[in-house]
């Protein structure tokens, strides 16, 4: 199962109440335990970045609590972003 390690956000702009915002998420990256999760909050109307954030998981062994390696079929179920892509494709576009 997955479990939080740390987490990180940082509040860059303010939201206000009636704007449209949306949240994007994607996998950074894989390693043997653990798997890095970024965010960002943008507001729809001009794409401003109002939030940006990161988890790191760790998947662990549900029976003993342990870390395990993350099996190859839960890997082969997400997409990893490379970070040198996040800015271009991570753009919102109202359509």
């Amino acid at each position: 199962m997955w479990l939080v390690r740390t987490h990180h956000v940082e509040y860059l702009r303010p939201a206000f109440m009636g704007e449209e915002i949306a949240v994007l998420t994607w996998v950074s990256d894989f390693r043997r335990v653990q798997s890095l999760r970024k965010y960002r909050v943008i507001r729809v109307k001009d794409n401003a970045i109002l939030v940006e954030g990161a988890t790191d998981w760790v998947f662990v062994d549900a029976q003993t609590g342990r870390l395990r390696s993350i099996p190859e079929n839960v890997m082969a179920a997400f997409e990893i972003l490379p970070k040198e892509k996040e800015t271009e494709i991570l753009k919102y576009e109202n359509k």
